[in-house]
């Protein structure tokens, strides 16, 4: 998927309001369009009502967790196969990695590993190329993976 400018929706699923102002700002300067869903119920009528083309998905979140929304976008056509980027404070395993899957490009962060720049790196290059399937990177204690 080639990064369209303003055409392109990036839906940042954060409950910190300061990191998702910095996320915004960052994908922002690229000209893409920016939602901000602050609670897990929000990013499902987010992404019902403008049809994302990337994800960026904290896991802890007030309401339901990040798990739910990957199960309920998995369920809603186009978007269980959108790019996802998890970034969240929790360290998770390689059994919750699977569980995260979606789509083509699922890549992991861990904050505090991590700095919004580099987020907005990758996200650059998911939106800017067509993945390889069965691509595995490892990123600064990052994991990025297609397929699978």
């Amino acid at each position: 998927m080639a990064a369209r400018d303003s055409d392109v929706r990036v839906l940042i699923v954060e409950d910190d309001e300061d990191l998702a102002a910095i996320l915004r700002a960052t994908l922002e300067r690229h000209g893409l369009k920016t939602f901000h869903a602050e609670t897990g119920g929000r990013a499902l009528e987010l992404s019902d009502q403008v049809d994302p083309d990337l994800v960026v998905l904290d896991l802890t979140l007030p309401d339901i967790d990040g798990f739910a929304v990957v199960d309920w976008l998995r369920g809603h056509g186009r978007l269980g196969r959108l790019p996802l980027v998890v970034y969240t404070a929790r360290d998770i395993d390689a059994e919750e990695r699977g569980r995260l899957r979606l789509g083509d490009q699922t890549v992991f962060f861990t904050k505090g590993r991590i700095t919004p720049e580099q987020v907005e790196e990758r996200v650059m290059q998911l939106l800017g190329r067509i993945p390889q399937h069965g691509e595995e990177l490892v990123l600064d204690g990052a994991e990025a993976s297609t397929g699978g």
